[in-house]
């Protein structure tokens, strides 16, 4: 399975794999963090050398400096958005598949016969397993920034750093905010029995009921922006007077829990577990009071824990790279694409939960 590939130039792809290169990429991450490169002896020396040997020729015009250098930003940028895009085994199955490989994600349908009383040598009912393969429609999301070769070829890498973060940034709350969007539109548009509530405000009702449905299915966790799981937080105590929610009491270790958070850590047997949820500082609101959000902010996932639940992810390939000049302006420009998709089993969805507040932005 080839997960690699070089929009420039088929030949800088894998470049970096061999031995020498990759402490070229060492090298190159160390410089853009400021670090020191004693640890790397003579080799840090001559990688440094290269790499302004090739800012150098870069900025000349060189097509295949560019290209090498793009794989060698490419090589900088990848593990790091990688690893966090682990994020999404944590809230349902992620699968990665190479460039060549189709898109699917098998489910399963289950015809569960009753056991039941049996007069003897009478007819059994068994139960049956339908497998059935889901394609999976893909979207690329792309990131990027302007880049100055003569700057870097000067040693100035430290705004280099920045915009390689901020892309990391942005294609990890772009791919989040994309996948999430998809579950819960294809979630509610899905039929059949499903544990779905829309309240105004996160209702002590509505979250109990959930987490009584969810539970059966295992440990649950409910996932959300701080604007919903900081709700839960209202719920908390037990009623010294039934029917008088105004009675409740808090222990001092939830106290002090909520003090420090804002949060609490569990709520009825579930974990409650905050997801981070980025200003995307290039959009306003429509009344320009504040930044635009990344991941919809009203949606309270309920998934429980060992269970294989409904939410699918699929990243094809990893991380490519272009990069060209802008005949406008003279600017060159590195971009970074990743591609991925969403898909709810429609045959599972009984396994999960979801609350929309309808006093908060989003879907």
């Amino acid at each position: 399975m080839k997960l690699t590939h070089e929009i420039n130039s088929n030949m800088a792809a894998d470049k970096f794999k061999t031995k020498n290169k990759s402490v070229m990429v060492e090298v190159f991450n160390a410089m853009l963090k400021g670090d020191s490169l004693d640890s790397f002896s003579t080799k840090g020396t001559a990688a440094e050398a290269q790499i302004k040997e090739l800012c150098a020729k870069a900025s000349t015009g060189d097509i295949m400096a560019r290209a090498e250098f793009s794989e060698l930003l490419r090589w900088v940028v990848q593990p790091r958005l990688l690893e966090r895009l682990e994020l999404f085994n944590f809230l349902g199955q992620y699968k990665k598949i190479g460039y060549t490989d189709i898109p699917v994600v098998q489910t399963y349908k289950h015809s569960i016969a009753e056991a039941r009383k049996q007069a003897s040598q009478g007819d059994v009912a068994f139960g049956t397993l339908e497998k059935k393969d889901s394609l999976v429609g893909t979207i690329t999301i792309s990131s990027g920034f302007a880049i100055n070769y003569r700057e870097m070829q000067n040693g100035n890498l430290d705004k280099i750093n920045e915009h390689v973060e901020q892309v990391v940034t942005d294609l990890l709350n772009a791919a989040t905010g994309y996948v999430m969007t998809e579950w819960f539109t294809q979630f509610k548009a899905l039929g059949g029995v499903k544990y779905y509530k829309e309240t105004a405000g996160v209702t002590k009702s509505a979250l109990e009921e959930v987490i009584k449905d969810v539970k059966r299915f295992g440990k649950v966790n409910l996932l959300g922006d701080y604007a919903m799981v900081s709700q839960v937080v209202d719920h908390v105590g037990v009623a010294q007077v039934a029917g008088a929610p105004t009675s409740a009491r808090i222990s001092d270790s939830v106290l002090d829990e909520i003090n420090r958070t804002g949060l609490v850590s569990n709520y009825k047997g579930a974990g409650v577990v905050e997801i981070p949820n980025a200003y995307n500082f290039t959009k306003l609101l429509p009344d320009g009071t504040n930044f635009e959000l990344y991941l919809p902010e009203n949606l309270l996932f309920a998934i429980p824990q060992g269970q294989s639940v409904p939410f699918h992810v699929v990243r094809r390939g990893e991380v490519t790279t272009m990069s060209g000049q802008d005949v406008a302006t003279g600017q060159e420009y590195t971009r970074f694409d990743l591609e991925i998709g969403a898909l709810v089993d429609p045959y599972a969805i009984q396994t999960v939960g979801v609350i929309a507040d309808t006093n908060l932005e989003g879907i």
